[in-house]
């Protein structure tokens, strides 16, 4: 691991978790992306470094999901601590049998970030109130959810409980977004890898099965197969590799919030950018086809039925820019093209007909 772990405290206000994004947030984001991290290591080192970001000094827990075969609400399938008392899982596990199915839902939904006092608000009917919660999080008053999940079900949630009850302002909210757009890129990245290796298919002749290499000075393509090889490929490629440079530059300190805007989680809604080094100890860039799998309904492009599928999870169109690494501008335009093949006039409808399709859970 080439991250040093900056362990620093994480200042509050009352009612508002601050702005997450300080050069910590780029740390973690960078870490992400390291694949010289062993695989069974990488969930307990992400909390590790994520700890300044995450950890108000209850600890802080994460769980792997995945969604069953048959349909139906993600599930839990390993669970990880960093600091915090050493029940922390099992408290949050307990506190989780109180919930009603639509606090549960709402949680466990892709993409989701919010607080437990929050959900709550928004679903009084039958709930626990909080104060029942709060006898299950050794102190704390609340506790954030950041629920990393693609379409699919499949990805990883961290709960963090709260010094105070606490609610997220808009512009906090859609930090943390970002934060969990990059967490389920690597999660995602790191199991296609896995996959991968398991198959008996050829695989890209580029390293780690990449489809890039860029060059870590000029960041131009040096060497480019599939899809990387299509025209105007390579320049958002290059392009993308200049921003994340810029990223982890002087940038990450100076202003953290504009380093974490330009690291998008993807690059043309294909591509993650990661660093490799050969035998010799040289760094180059390799772009890996990392893009979020989607059921395509009939009619749709694979980019139009990405843009939807996030749209009508209720992300913004600027979310879906940054999740996709494609400009707001072809969001609208890729979403107005794929409402019309589909016959809908609004998101509402865009929702009802995608379910139709089974294309979101």
């Amino acid at each position: 691991m080439r991250l040093l772990l900056r362990l620093t405290k994480v200042c509050y206000r009352r009612d508002e978790v601050v702005n997450p994004v300080t050069s910590n947030t780029i740390d973690l984001v960078e870490f992400v992306y390291d694949l010289d991290v062993d695989r069974d290591l990488w969930i307990p080192s992400l909390l590790e470094v994520g700890l300044p970001l995450f950890d108000h000094g209850y600890g802080v827990s994460a769980a792997t999901y995945v969604r069953p075969v048959e349909g139906g609400m993600p599930f839990p399938t390993k669970f990880y601590q960093a600091s915090g008392p050493p029940d922390l899982n099992e408290r949050i596990l307990e506190a989780s049998t109180m919930a009603d199915e639509r606090t549960l839902r709402e949680i466990n939904r892709c993409g989701v970030v919010t607080t437990l006092s929050e959900t709550l608000k928004e679903f009084t009917d039958g709930a626990a109130p909080l104060t029942e919660f709060q006898k299950y999080l050794a102190g704390a008053k609340d506790m954030l959810a950041l629920t990393a999940l693609d379409p699919n079900g499949i990805g990883l949630s961290v709960a963090a409980p709260l010094p105070e009850v606490t609610k997220l302002i808009g512009r906090d909210r859609e930090h943390w977004k970002m934060i969990g757009a990059h967490l389920v890129s690597g999660f995602r990245l790191r199991r296609g890898l896995v996959e991968q290796e398991q198959e008996t298919i050829e695989h890209s002749p580029l390293p780690d099965r990449a489809e890039a290499v860029l060059d870590p000075k000029s960041f131009e393509v040096t060497d480019a197969i599939g899809r990387a090889k299509i025209r105007g490929a390579g320049k958002f490629l290059r392009e993308a590799a200049i921003q994340i440079d810029r990223a982890r530059g002087r940038l990450r300190r100076r202003d953290p919030e504009q380093a974490l805007q330009i690291w998008k989680s993807l690059v043309d809604g294909r591509w993650s950018m990661v660093d490799w080094f050969d035998s010799d100890g040289r760094r180059f860039v390799l772009a890996h086809p990392n893009q979020p799998p989607m059921k395509d309904p009939r009619g749709l492009t694979e980019r139009e039925s990405q843009v939807c599928t996030y749209a009508a999870l209720g992300e913004t169109n600027k979310l879906i820019s940054y999740r996709l690494g494609i400009s707001q501008s072809t969001v609208s335009s890729t979403l107005r093209s794929a409402m019309r093949k589909l016959g809908v006039q609004n998101r509402a409808q865009l929702v009802e007909r995608l379910r139709a399709f089974q294309a979101i859970a």
